[in-house]
């Protein structure tokens, strides 16, 4: 029973982890004296090698302006 509870529970995380092509976590954390916003956790779905280096540079690029704002840089 708990087998397929556990299975059905898993195949409605990877639907829900499909339909999303990212997700980012930022969150807030100290540098010396300074309160600073960091990405945490960055998660790329991609089947497509390419597509997946592509969408990494471009969310990269994109949390990096974000952390840099609202770091006052």
């Amino acid at each position: 029973m708990w087998t397929n509870r556990a299975m059905g529970m898993e195949q409605v995380m990877q639907q829900q982890t499909q339909t999303y092509k990212y997700s980012a976590e930022l969150k807030h954390s100290k540098s010396g004296s300074n309160h600073v916003v960091i990405i945490n956790s960055l998660r790329v779905y991609s089947d497509d090698p390419t597509q997946l280096v592509e969408m990494t540079n471009g969310l990269l690029h994109q949390l990096t302006t974000i952390c840099d704002r609202a770091n006052g840089e």
